[in-house]
């Protein structure tokens, strides 16, 4: 079967409607967490859709030996490679589904999937799913970092907060974001103007509650949760009214 890229358009503007992330600030946090659970400095480190690598460019550990950067989508990780050769920074990138992992087990310190990645994985046996395979590449006392967005994120937040419509010499594109509490499903349509042509790509993802992915995380076998973290405060524990939610979880030691 032939590869076919799931996100062939907005691949190419993944940048520019995700500019208003705070990657630095987030790598931060993201090194604040290590700092307080990590029981060993990590050196072999695993990014899970890893998008066009923005994250990367600004998380960096002198103790990092091998980094591994995977993205279902071939054309983000084209881009984060053009920006990982512009930073100087190494990654080695591989495309990747992270329900079907392409790597032995007892491989990595460290897993991150972030920017509520998971979210995309719309049903819990597929959730679990990516929870057994991070949990079968992982050495034995390795640390899981992952966000989600919960329910009150879609329902807090008015769709005009997530919409926005670009013009630029391409013909631009209009975002549209609806939340349907009764299925569950956040969709967000793209639609690009090339033209007189109009092609539209639409992203579903799934809001979760914390008592939700506790009991997924509890339901496969090899896993201690570590924290539930509220949004970006490492301090602070998770509540079931928390917009994001970073979880922290360490795989049992043999």
């Amino acid at each position: 079967m032939s590869y076919q890229d799931p996100f062939p358009l907005t691949a190419g503007i993944y940048d520019q409607t995700s500019r208003f992330v705070p990657y630095d600030i987030w790598a931060g946090v993201i090194q604040e967490m290590l700092d307080l659970h990590a029981h060993q400095s990590p050196s072999t480190v695993l990014e899970l859709s890893a998008g066009t690598g923005s994250f990367r460019s600004f998380f960096d550990r002198p103790e990092i030996k091998s980094y591994v950067s995977t993205d279902i989508s071939l054309m983000m990780l084209q881009g984060a490679q053009m920006k990982m050769a512009d930073s100087g920074q190494h990654s080695f990138f591989t495309v990747a589904d992270s329900e079907l992992l392409p790597f032995a087990s007892d491989r990595f310190d460290l897993v991150l999937h972030l920017f509520d990645s998971i979210n995309y994985h719309i049903t819990t046996d597929r959730v679990r799913a990516v929870f057994s395979e991070v949990c079968r590449v992982l050495r034995p006392g390795g640390l899981y970092i992952f966000d989600f967005t919960t329910p009150a994120n879609s329902i807090n937040n008015a769709p005009e907060d997530f919409d926005e419509i670009i013009e630029d010499e391409s013909g631009g594109y209009q975002r549209l974001s609806v939340y349907n509490p009764e299925t569950g499903i956040h969709t967000t349509e793209f639609r690009f103007n090339r033209g007189h042509d109009i092609f539209t790509e639409f992203h579903r993802e799934r809001p979760y509650k914390l008592p939700e992915m506790k009991e997924i995380i509890r339901s496969v076998t090899g896993w201690a949760a570590e924290a539930w973290i509220h949004e970006f405060e490492p301090g602070v524990k998770a509540r079931n009214n928390s917009e994001r939610i970073h979880a922290i979880i360490r795989k049992k030691p043999c």
